[in-house]
């Protein structure tokens, strides 16, 4: 970690920022169904309390050695910094998936410089005396899935991985769950 030469104002700042801090709430998805408080929720909870202490943070982007990183950096009005790097090299070097690193690193350096804690909304509903809705139940046909999965199939341009899809919806045999989580496993792979 990089810091100012003192950080006693800072430090004050951060204490007093911290104790007026609020949960942020687990408002996103991922990949494998964990929840998360996305980058727009973390700066919801944090935006208010930052101007009343006098703090502010950036978060330049930086691109060195193949390593993509982002750079988060809390000020106080003091002039005051401490600043803390996190990057590593993209598995794949296409935008989307470069802007999806970008995003993770600001969304977990912001939390961890600060000291954000994450709950779930549904805690937050209860504690309001509301109860969260179920999501709707998706129902998919058979043959609807098997169009679906032979559209991802082509899609992924992957020669290799026809047979291998083939025989495992026919080995399905008709059956949802089974053709769900080959068009699940083929959706990772875009």
């Amino acid at each position: 970690m990089e810091k100012s030469e003192t950080i006693k104002d800072l430090a004050s700042a951060l204490a007093k920022f911290q104790g007026a801090l609020a949960l942020a709430n687990k408002n996103s998805k991922g990949v494998f169904n964990n929840k998360y408080a996305d980058l727009a929720e973390i700066w919801d909870t944090i935006r208010e309390p930052l101007a009343q202490n006098n703090l502010s943070v950036t978060q330049p982007v930086y691109n060195s050695n193949d390593s993509v990183g982002v750079a988060t950096v809390l000020m106080h009005s003091s002039g005051q910094y401490l600043m803390e790097r996190f990057g590593s090299v993209p598995l794949k070097k296409g935008p989307q998936e470069i802007g999806s690193l970008i995003s993770y690193y600001r969304r977990y350096g912001l939390a961890a410089m600060l000291g954000v804690a994450q709950q779930d909304d549904d805690a937050t509903s209860a504690e309001r005396g509301h109860k969260k809705s179920k999501a709707p139940t998706v129902e998919y046909s058979p043959k609807a899935l098997k169009e679906e999965i032979l559209g991802l199939l082509e899609s992924l341009n992957r020669s290799d991985l026809d047979e291998a899809v083939n025989n495992s919806v026919n080995e399905a045999n008709g059956d949802t769950k089974k053709l769900v989580k080959i068009k699940n496993r083929l959706t990772k792979l875009r």
